[in-house]
């Protein structure tokens, strides 16, 4: 089933799996950390996108109400073994303590440095989302034009 979101021409799909991993990392009560980690996933000749995998957050990351700060090097090995199955990075995911979370500065500014150093690869979009207690948004950015826009949510696929 999963969830489907579309920018302009292209979609992208979040598998179930996938989803019930977000949902589970909601912070719901006032003590819960942010959560983040990496997208692993394929996208077809025409430019659609399904994510597969997530990262989870792991023991070395930096995690705070406010804040999350992926350090751990286990997602790059993580994200090396899922090459091997063909699935490849796609982008970053985090949480925010909010029903209907919104990027921050902090957020912008570190997509922006991610389009910037991140490789096309077989996608022209590398994706952020945020998980909120109450809705998941994803953003798009293009590799090409480094320009970032939010995704509209078309249905549960």
């Amino acid at each position: 089933m999963g969830a489907k979101y579309s920018l302009n021409n292209i979609s992208l799909i979040i598998e179930d799996e996938v989803l019930n991993k977000l949902y589970s990392y909601r912070q719901e009560s006032k003590t819960l950390s942010e959560s983040g980690g990496l997208l692993l996933g394929r996208t077809d000749i025409h430019g659609n996108t399904r994510l597969i995998e997530i990262t989870e957050p792991l023991a070395k990351d930096i995690r705070r109400r406010f804040f999350f700060k992926r350090l751990d090097n286990k997602h790059l090995k993580i994200k090396k073994e899922a090459n091997k199955r063909c699935l490849y990075f796609k982008g970053n995911w985090h949480t925010h303590p909010e029903n209907f979370p919104n990027p921050s500065f902090c957020d912008k500014s570190s997509w922006e440095k991610s389009i910037k150093n991140t490789k096309p690869g077989e996608s022209l979009y590398i994706y952020f989302i945020i998980v909120g207690n109450k809705q998941i948004r994803v953003w798009a950015g293009n590799m090409e034009s480094k320009k970032i826009e939010m995704m509209n949510f078309c249905n549960k696929k």
